[in-house]
């Protein structure tokens, strides 16, 4: 039989191009999906005891609740599913009836495969926008916790539907194009009006609506970021979803067995979900189904437009009506700041967008054979790609961790440090993006085998036989583009995936969107809203990429256009990197580490992300805060001596804390009560000011206190305010305030620290969003600046915490360069100290620091620690 370029077919055995088919995926499949669970299995078996007693012993985890954390992940799976699904009904109907030529049903498609690919985490942020302080919905929910509780609640269960309801209407529409066009023609011959049919149509594709609420389920119960974003306490019977608790086990643990363990309710749920999904797949329905195409849907086609205007304009209006839209002005500082990051996330995404191109090729050519063996290779895989992709995130990222941080993987070539070639190296994160999207190559896989004409595929049987090469052959054409559309939908999926990765990504990398999530939570909103943008413009490519794919395999043109389509679809992200740079940051190694104390958990001496630190010279003390709200004293040894808990921390949790050397009280600053709480050495509070507002004297998330001449007390605020306000010593009287919101002089964007030099009368704030130290006299007057933007010495990248040295040096630490830097006066770099990583002498988002005469210590809070090098100079 001829192909469509008029040569015959080429029946001849095609061995290797059969082995290269089977082996890759194969390769893939093991190394991301049976080694892991197997490992993991066999970890569990040798350690199955010790792992339970230290679930059972953690403060993280409480098997007694697990009900109660099923049951609430539950409610929140079947909330959102079921309202996902409801919106999803009109678009689902519309996509069924109409033809696939018409304009409005690709472009409908387009737009929900477009919607899917931008990230479910910043769908919800942007509808936080008009919830954030100073906004006036925002200043009516911080006037009652009770209050702010129940809009979270809302802007969850709202943000998860929107990002949603585009999979269910996909997932059911197949099942509606199956209903007969008989059923539609009986009932316009008894007078039913157009809702009922519609009701009689749904009710003939219960299961297709089944399928679309069991994905969504099972999506929100595996998913935790946005429930991590809205998470106000830490408790697990306050846990929103099971992925929920199992990343707070993990981030307060690190015990990777532990989440395995605890995971496995989860993963039966993921394993009947993995079993619903290939059981549909195998039989899916006839593209040739006559279905009732010429029918009105006047208002399913309304509701469905409306639904598209709000997923997508809505949150261009948000951002233009409560955002602030300087993206011309943030550009600069993000490629000067985050460059390497954009690079190094762009490349990955490219990387593992290819990879799971190949394999849903491959598994497409191994079902379009017909050859049963293989076929039946192919469901396995699809199987176990559907498990994984549909298992708790920080279970996958435990197994990957488990199966490849083995010490017989490290090698020893050269002078090159000794290192693992899968663990310390990129390869495990696309190992992540692949359990967690593979399953799309599954699904497209078996979509483009089924998709091939039945005569088209007779006639290929006849003159070529069961041979790969021959449906390449005859299929090339047709499919080119589908595999082109799926790289570009991997690439954007890949490039915000944080679930996994942010669990395995290995030293001097970093994950942009774990990086996106802390400006989140920090409140960086020019740069969240610059590559919000961004990523929008992203996921508007992939999808018309995609529907223009899935058209191709309907009129199947020639393959110059192949050729043209494979060069967009990799030269999209070649595009966005090339605007990024990729320069080095001027580390020159690890610390030379002196002193190292604490680990991750709850009880005394370990600690959940800490982010303050401060020492009190007289008495010898150092104080730490965490995540947890509570306050422990450490000797200089590093040995924990005390702790007490915050009064209140309903609301989040502080950031700063400094200690009056005068009084030896300890000040707070109470972030997310808009307050600073003074409390005696021993943990009794002594007393606490401010309040909620924008008014001399109230407070927006203040950061930091300094204290002044005469005891005057200086507190930094960010979330609206951005101000430095000075108080008088006892706190009851405000009497002036330096800068303002901006980037010019004389404003702040988050001053973070501050530092009150007696010497020389000089005031020093860590104007961290500025990427700079401003320098004042005690009246606010501004002296100078130092620094700017990047990655090389003498830049900055989120100054977070001054210290000054005796000589009038100063050392800063980078939570975005993950260093500490000695700068002079005029800001050269005298030194740069740490290099990205989470082994020991090296640093994970530095927050703070503290020093001795002759020590410095550095609080690692990424990795839940403190390090002590020698104090630089």
């Amino acid at each position: 039989m001829p192909n469509r370029s008029g040569h015959r077919l080429n029946s001849a055995p095609d061995t290797a191009l059969l082995v290269a088919v089977i082996g890759l995926p194969s390769l893939c499949w093991l190394l991301a999906v049976l080694l892991p669970l197997a490992v993991a299995t066999g970890e569990l078996g040798r350690h199955g005891a010790e792992t339970a007693s230290a679930l059972a012993e953690s403060r993280s985890w409480n098997w007694n609740l697990v009900p109660q954390l099923i049951f609430n992940s539950a409610a929140w799976g079947a909330g959102i599913a079921a309202t996902s699904t409801l919106l999803a009904i009109p678009a689902a109907l519309v996509l069924a009836r109409r033809s696939h030529r018409r304009l409005t049903t690709v472009l409908l498609t387009g737009l929900l495969i477009a919607l899917l690919c931008f990230p479910s985490y910043m769908t919800y942020w942007v509808w936080g926008l008009a919830l954030q302080p100073v906004t006036s919905l925002g200043d009516w929910v911080m006037q009652s916790p009770e209050r702010a509780v129940l809009l979270s609640g809302i802007r969850v269960w709202w943000g998860l539907s929107l990002w949603c309801w585009p999979l269910a209407a996909l997932a059911m529409t197949p099942a509606l194009r199956a209903v007969p066009i008989e059923l539609n023609e009986m009932a316009v011959l008894d007078g039913a009006s157009v809702i009922r049919r519609s009701l009689m149509r749904l009710r003939a594709a219960r299961a297709g609506l089944a399928l679309a609420f069991g994905i969504t389920f099972v999506s929100t119960l595996t998913s935790y970021v946005v429930f991590d974003l809205a998470q106000t306490n830490t408790s697990i019977n306050n846990m929103y979803v099971y992925g929920n608790a199992l990343r707070r086990l993990h981030a307060n643990t690190f015990n990777h067995r532990a989440v395995v363990l605890a995971a496995l309710p989860m993963m039966l749920v993921a394993s009947a979900a993995a079993a619903w999904v290939i059981r549909a797949l195998r039989t899916p329905p006839s593209s040739d189904c006559q279905t009732s195409g010429r029918e009105r849907v006047g208002i399913a086609q309304a509701c469905t437009w409306v639904m598209v205007v709000t997923s997508i304009i809505g949150p261009f209006a948000l951002i233009g009506l409560y955002g602030r839209l300087e993206v011309l002005e943030t550009l600069p500082t993000i490629k000067a700041t985050d460059g390497r990051v954009l690079t190094q996330g762009a490349v990955l995404a490219i990387g593992s967008g290819l990879l799971i191109a190949m394999l849903g090729l491959c598994l497409a050519a191994l079902w379009a054979t017909r050859r049963r063996w293989l076929i039946w290779i192919a469901s396995i895989q699809a199987a176990g790609w559907v498990w994984v992709g549909l298992m708790p995130a920080a279970a996958t990222g435990a197994m990957l961790v488990l199966a490849y941080n083995r010490r017989f993987l490290v090698v020893d070539i050269g002078s090159r440090p000794p290192f693992n070639p899968i663990y310390d190296t990129p390869v495990i994160v696309m190992m992540a993006h692949l359990a967690r999207y593979a399953m799309l190559a599954a699904l497209f896989g078996r979509w483009i085998a089924k998709s091939e004409p039945q005569e088209i595929a007779d006639l290929r049987l006849l003159d070529a036989g069961e041979s790969i090469r021959g449906w390449l052959q005859v299929s090339g054409p047709r499919i080119w583009l589908p595999i082109a559309s799926l790289a570009v939908i991997g690439s954007a999926l890949a490039l915000s995936e944080v679930s996994v990765s942010v669990i395995v990504y290995p030293p001097g990398w970093q994950s942009l969107a774990e990086r996106l999530l802390n400006h989140m939570h920090y409140g960086r909103e020019d740069y969240v809203i610059t590559v919000c943008l961004l990523m929008m413009a992203i996921a508007l490519v992939a999808g018309l990429l995609a529907v223009v794919g899935f058209q191709w395999l309907r009129v199947r043109p020639g393959r110059v256009g192949t050729t043209l389509a494979l060069i967009a679809a990799i030269a999209w992200p070649l595009i966005f990197v090339s605007g990024c740079g990729n320069g080095d940051n001027g580390t020159p190694g690890p610390l030379n580490t002196v002193l190292e104390f604490g680990s991750p958990g709850r009880s005394p001496g370990q600690f959940v992300y800490p982010r303050a630190i401060d020492l009190d010279a007289g008495l010898g003390r150092l104080y730490i805060i965490d995540k947890t709200g509570r306050i422990q004293w450490f000797t200089v040894e590093g040995q924990v001596q005390t702790e007490w808990d915050l009064p209140e921390y309903d609301q989040g949790y502080p950031t700063g804390i400094s200690v009056n050397p005068a009084t030896h009280e300890v000040y707070v600053a109470d972030t997310h009560e808009h307050r600073i709480t003074v409390f005696d050495q021993n943990g009794t509070v002594i007393r606490t000011f401010g309040s909620y507002g924008t008014e001399p004297g109230q407070m927006i998330f203040p950061t930091d206190i300094a204290f002044g001449p005469d005891g005057t007390l200086y507190v930094s605020e960010y979330g609206g305010n951005d101000r430095v306000q000075v108080f008088s010593p006892d706190g009851s009287e405000v009497l002036f305030q330096i800068g303002e919101p901006g980037r010019e002089e004389g404003r702040f964007s988050r001053p973070q620290n501050l530092v009150f030099d007696a010497a020389r009368q000089e005031l020093w704030i860590a104007d961290a969003c500025n990427h700079r130290l401003v320098v004042t006299d005690p009246k606010g007057q501004w002296l100078f600046t130092i620094g700017q933007a990047g990655t090389e010495p003498g830049d900055l990248s989120y100054p977070y915490t001054i210290l000054l040295q005796d000589d009038g040096t100063v050392l800063v630490t980078e939570y975005g360069n993950n260093r500490i830097q000695h700068l002079d006066r005029d800001g050269r770099s005298l030194g740069v100290y740490g290099a990205t990583g989470q082994e020991r002498r090296y640093l994970k988002t530095p927050w703070s620091m503290a020093a001795t005469q002759d020590t410095l210590f550095i609080l690692d809070s990424g990795n839940n620690r403190v390090q002590a090098i020698r104090r630089p100079g």
